[in-house]
């Protein structure tokens, strides 16, 4: 219909009213006395506007078969188009985030102080500017390389949960303590292994607690990656006390390994230092998150500059979503609207407020000293987890302008 009348361009003066003869299944077209935006010439008194020519109506003819053969595409091929791409995967990377840019890197004087504080947020962070949106997707497959003591128990139960209402596989692998750096046989093996665990269901949901894997290296498929980030001092006391006194498996042996160090609070550790390797710098505790992010790479072998820049880059440009542990709500909230495939309902109060494996018996918060002295230990999650912060609250702020009744005040 619309390729039967080709416009033509007129210039009319301001102000001008003018009517337009259409089809006449279209009744007419009334320019406004005020010209459109970005059509005014500079020091010019008139504006372009679109005059349709008229013609001769003769249907059907070569120009109207054309039109409704574009209708059909429109209507008909594209949706179907989108239904086939719910059932695939989708390339998540943020492709417009440039890898050189000092955004992505510290200045070394961040390297060597660190943060301030928690509450601090790095300038360059402050600064980045991504693509972020707030659409649903519906990818198949989805990883969850679960960080620990960063709410992972409290998040893969309330995705047990959620399987069974919204019809998805969820499969968690069971080995604990595996997040050392596989060399590449290894990582193949397991990304193998992983994608096996893909091609069980049509949608599925897998929690491990490994570093990033890069599927795509070994002519694989990428899965949907989400993950969920602490505050890393809250993460590592969390870890002091979990040790000693929380619910598991290996707690009586290594308290009868420690003996009277056991019962010490985290002041004691850093007092009796050479004692406690929890009061080192290079006790596993530190800078988890970031060889997490990091991944198999060779610059992921030792916790530093270089696995700080590729943890920031895989986040950003591999990671879907990440959540943050101190608004475990709001992640709810923000999955159950991004990732309605699998987490619909999860913004409802039987989820909001479920949170598992909490230390009951966790000991006393540390002094202002000894926090200062573990951010210092800890100043590579730090970054890691204020760029990750940036990119959340964005994230939300996008999702409450867009769907406002999802959020509670």
């Amino acid at each position: 219909f619309f390729l039967h009348f080709l416009p033509a361009l007129e210039v009319l003066p301001l102000g001008t009213r003018q009517t337009f003869p259409l089809h006449p299944f279209a009744g007419t077209l009334r320019t406004s006395p005020a010209p459109p935006s970005g059509l005014l010439e500079s020091g010019s008194n008139s504006v372009v506007v679109v005059r349709p020519r008229l013609q001769t109506v003769r249907m059907p003819s070569r120009r109207s078969v054309i039109g409704c053969l574009a209708c059909l595409v429109c209507c008909c091929v594209l949706p179907l188009t989108a239904l086939v791409l719910r059932e695939v995967d989708i390339d998540f990377a943020l492709d417009s985030v440039d890898l050189d840019s000092p955004l992505l890197a510290s200045s070394s004087k961040e390297m060597e102080g660190g943060l301030k504080g928690p509450q601090d947020v790095a300038p360059w962070a402050s600064e980045l500017m991504l693509p972020l949106q707030c659409k649903p997707v519906f990818p198949s497959r989805v990883f969850y390389n679960r960080i620990p003591k960063a709410a992972s128990s409290s998040f893969k139960s309330v995705a047990s949960f959620l399987s069974q209402e919204n019809g998805f596989f969820h499969e968690s692998y069971k080995v604990y303590n595996d997040r050392g750096r596989w060399e590449e046989d290894e990582e193949r093996r397991n990304a193998l292994r992983i994608s096996n665990v893909f091609g069980q269901d049509s949608k599925v949901l897998y929690d491990q607690h490994c570093r990033f894997i890069n599927f795509t290296q070994f002519g694989m498929k990428q899965p949907t990656y989400i993950n969920i980030m602490r505050h890393p001092t809250s993460r590592a006391i969390s870890t002091y006390y979990f040790a000693r006194t929380g619910d598991h498996h290996a707690r009586d042996v290594l308290r009868d390994k420690l003996g009277e160090r056991a019962d010490w609070n985290i002041d004691d550790c850093f007092a009796h230092a050479e004692k406690c390797p929890f009061a080192n710098s290079s006790h596993p505790a530190y800078n988890l998150m970031t060889i997490f992010f990091c991944g198999h790479h060779k610059d992921c072998d030792t916790v530093g500059p270089a696995a700080l820049a590729r943890a920031k880059t895989n986040l950003a440009k591999q990671y879907f979503f990440v959540g943050i542990t101190e608004r475990f709500p709001d992640t709810l909230r923000l999955l159950d609207i991004l990732l309605p495939g699998y987490f619909k309902g999860a913004n409802s109060e039987e989820y909001i407020g479920h949170r598992l494996n909490t230390n009951a018996k966790r000991g006393e918060a540390p002094s202002p000293a000894t926090v200062s002295v573990m951010e210092k230990y800890n100043w590579m999650d730090l970054e890691l987890y204020n760029f990750a912060l940036v990119l959340f609250e964005r994230r939300r702020a996008l999702c409450v302008k867009d769907f406002p009744q999802s959020f509670s005040e």
